[in-house]
């Protein structure tokens, strides 16, 4: 089962793309989104209590949407502020749970002031999947869909241009094994992201190998369709 923001989606206003670029690391200057997280434990397992808060933002602006992206879906909001810049779903709710996420998936959110094209953007992942390499490269793989068949992952830590030899490999049982090759140059900041999308019906273990020209290697292990939405 994929984890749902329980009180988001009973305010869920709409489905629809966003009019900006998404960038999880992107803040408008002046302007800041973040996301304060509280384990706690519900009736269905693990669950967390969030609070939203922003600075940068005017409090009583009618223009103001939140977006909410999973996997390639957005989903946009009408929220409030209160005067601590905490957003509000709900007027005068300054908190909400979120319930049953799997591991690799997060929670991402966008908070726009349309009239004055502000934007400040967060991003949660409350059970991420990453690896550390043998040097300073790492590994992470997020969830795109709700089917688990669909992965992101993003490598980092890589020497500028650095020629990067990328194994992809996946295990559905004993007998059956595929493995696929590739070499990609990291970008100007060290990172490699690409998306994995596996056949319907896929089960199982996947691995990601990056063996980087300048000797820093890392292996990522994640799980994937249905054995990734069973995991515990």
């Amino acid at each position: 089962m994929i984890g749902i923001c329980l009180l988001c989606w009973s305010t869920l206003a709409q489905t629809e793309e966003p009019p900006f670029e998404w960038d999880p690391g992107f803040s408008s200057p002046g302007t800041s989104l973040s996301i304060d997280v509280e384990p706690t434990i519900g009736p269905a397992g693990s669950m967390f209590e969030m609070s939203i808060k922003s600075t940068g933002f005017v409090e009583a602006a009618s223009t103001l949407t939140l977006w909410q992206r999973e996997g390639g879906e957005y989903y946009r909001f009408e929220p409030t502020l209160s005067a601590e810049g905490v957003v509000q779903l709900l007027p005068g709710t300054d908190s909400m749970f979120l319930g049953g996420y799997i591991r690799g998936q997060a929670y991402d959110i966008a908070l726009v002031d349309e009239a004055t094209n502000r934007r400040a953007q967060a991003k949660f992942t409350p059970f991420p999947i990453t690896a550390i390499g043998s040097g300073e490269c790492k590994a992470s793989a997020e969830v795109q869909t709700k089917s688990g068949l669909l992965w992101l992952i993003t490598l980092s830590g890589f020497e500028s241009g650095e020629d990067v030899t990328i194994t992809s490999i996946f295990k559905a049982g004993i007998f059956k094994k595929e493995t696929l090759t590739d070499n990609i140059v990291a970008s100007e900041t060290g990172e490699i992201s690409f998306p994995i999308l596996f056949p319907k019906q896929s089960r199982g273990n996947a691995a990601v190998m990056a063996q980087g020209s300048a000797g820093c290697s890392v292996t990522l292990d994640y799980a994937i369709g249905k054995s990734a939405l069973n995991a515990k």
